[in-house]
């Protein structure tokens, strides 16, 4: 079982969007600076946000927050086989494969979304980068975290 979790910031968009329904288990929420457990892959040294995120900033009271897309759930993979005379790589034992096509998939499916979303208001909106994060305990004690 791999548990997944995918996380991202949507680029060029305000609250009004916190009302749609992307399906597939996506939520939109919004989700302050501190608060964003990516939080240093979208700043620099010095804290600051990168250029690619400056406009998709937003303020309130609390201080700055972002659109986020976000995911959580598990999956089932296929362990590999051990049987005498077959080698298997640390790819196999991990399921690399398994876990790169859901990442794939995941990513064709926000795609298309976005690319919907594009029909129903001008501009950038979208992502620069999503975050995923996917734990597996291979062979029932070595623990992948990719």
């Amino acid at each position: 079982m791999v548990h997944a979790t995918i996380n991202g910031i949507i680029l060029n968009c305000d609250d009004s969007v916190l009302g749609l329904q992307l399906g597939n288990g996506y939520r939109l929420e919004k989700k302050h600076l501190d608060e964003l457990p990516f939080k240093n892959k979208i700043t620099d040294g010095e804290g600051k946000l990168t250029i690619n995120y400056l406009g998709s900033q937003l303020k309130d009271e609390q201080g700055v927050y972002f659109i986020c897309i976000t995911k959580e759930e598990d999956y089932e993979v296929i362990p590999p086989e051990l049987k005498p005379g077959v080698r298997l790589t640390d790819r196999d034992i991990m399921c690399e494969s398994q876990i790169e096509y859901y990442k794939q998939e995941q990513m064709r499916y926000l795609h298309k979304v976005f690319s919907l979303l594009h029909l129903f208001k001008k501009g950038n909106i979208g992502f620069v980068q999503m975050f995923f994060e996917q734990k597996y305990i291979a062979l029932g004690f070595i623990t992948n975290n990719m």
